[in-house]
């Protein structure tokens, strides 16, 4: 049995909401891609508001936090990312319409989580 993990990336807020937003589910697959079945490390930088750890990940050499970025299936999130260590590989995903930079008008997941939660505030 492979346990649940709510470590976010340190580089990210989130991934796209996964069946909600275009490119959800292609991230989620893209990072099982790269660490399901293999042993990785997670180094612990912070705990968001909802107490959730903010984590680096690497997989031997290999830093995913940043390969999920270059591959356009994470969002660089500027409050963990202080030192401007995925300014670069953002920027060079987004001019190459990787992943979900692809999409014309793409909707970071904490807008989209903020815009649902005011829809349904609307609703009642």
């Amino acid at each position: 049995m492979t346990p649940k993990c709510s470590t976010r990336f340190a580089c990210t807020a989130s991934t796209p909401q996964k069946g909600a937003q275009p490119f959800g589910t292609k991230a989620r697959e893209n990072l099982a891609a790269k660490v399901i079945g293999k042993v990785f490390r997670v180094e612990i930088t912070d705990v968001d508001r909802c107490h959730r750890e903010i984590g680096r990940v690497y997989l031997g050499d290999r830093f995913i936090n940043q390969e999920m970025v270059r591959d356009g299936f994470a969002w660089r999130y500027v409050r963990y990312d202080m030192a401007g260590e995925f300014t670069d590989t953002d920027r060079e995903a987004r001019e190459r319409r990787r992943g979900l930079w692809a999409d014309p008008d793409p909707a970071p997941p904490w807008q989209y989580r903020r815009e649902k939660r005011a829809a349904t505030k609307s609703r009642s």
